[in-house]
């Protein structure tokens, strides 16, 4: 039905790895259609309370699992095509795909201007985002924190907050220039991208909560889970600075 399909032509399954997902399946005793537990566009939901304050009030309970292990959303594969195209980065890499598929292509994402339906959820340019004005700064790990280092430096606050969604490596760089007036979320060690994966959205939501007006971020190695982590911050950004050195995907 086009309920499932939004009026496409395919439709995406999985089977959850959590045992209260599949309890549910069990308990249901037929396959569930279901959206995302968020309100369209925004920051997505990595706990209950996350869903609570996003959907209160327009359902009817929540069925509490815990925070999410991975943080961002699945990836979606596309089997129609030859070689598999990853329509939407998540917590199954390219990497790992390709050691099961053999070659897997990532799809280009749709123009800007194109208004036709995307063939999976969240392939929309702008998605994911914060209620701040997110600036994404794209390079190197120097030339990201050089770049924040000279914006803090620059910035006239006139009684706003800039939030600093960053890894720890470049916080602990960048402390000279905390203020009351900059507010820190922690995702992180760079070397530990599964757990910046986890933090990300809740993170987002902190800065949100915490009053921040505009939030400077950094991308990541493009590779792993950092490619999704890239895509959701890309989505996310309402602006994106390219360095010198942008980090390409890679196998």
């Amino acid at each position: 039905p086009d309920n499932v399909t939004s009026g496409l032509d395919t439709v995406a399954v999985r089977v959850p790895s959590h045992p209260v997902a599949q309890a549910l399946l069990r308990a249901a005793d037929l396959p569930v259609a279901a959206p995302s537990a968020n309100r369209f566009g925004y920051t997505s939901p990595t706990t209950a309370q996350h869903v609570l304050k996003d959907l209160d009030g327009r359902i009817a309970m929540i069925l509490d699992g815990g925070a999410t292990h991975i943080g961002v959303e699945s990836t979606v594969l596309d089997m129609t095509s030859t070689p598999p195209r990853i329509l939407r980065p998540g917590g199954v890499t390219q990497e790992a795909l390709t050691r099961i598929l053999g070659a897997v292509q990532v799809a280009a994402p749709p123009a800007r201007e194109d208004a036709s339906a995307p063939p999976a959820p969240g392939m929309l340019p702008r998605h994911y985002a914060p209620h701040a004005h997110l600036i994404l700064f794209i390079g190197t790990q120097p030339e990201a924190q050089n770049a924040i280092r000279q914006y803090l430096k620059m910035t006239t606050f006139n009684g706003g907050k800039i939030g600093l969604l960053l890894p720890q490596e470049t916080e602990k760089e960048l402390r000279d220039l905390f203020t009351e007036q900059v507010i820190l979320s922690s995702l992180g060690s760079t070397q530990n991208l599964p757990e910046i994966s986890q933090n990300l959205y809740a993170a987002m939501r902190e800065l949100d909560a915490q009053g921040a007006e505009i939030i400077l971020a950094q991308s990541f190695p493009a590779h792993g889970i950092g490619n999704a982590i890239n895509n959701r911050l890309r989505k996310a950004a309402a602006q994106i600075v390219h360095l010198k050195n942008e980090p390409k995907p890679h196998l």
